[in-house]
């Protein structure tokens, strides 16, 4: 039982993260490029 949940806490973490990365990402370019049209 607690392996079971321990493995679920793992798996759930870790497209969380990468979820999270892939919209930091997003925002970083979106932050870019909106600075280059403002300054360009």
């Amino acid at each position: 039982m607690t392996e079971k949940r321990e493995f679920l806490r793992k798996t759930s973490f870790r497209p969380n993260r990468f979820f999270y990365m892939v919209v930091n990402q997003k925002l970083n370019t979106v932050n870019t490029e909106n600075f280059h049209q403002r300054f360009m």
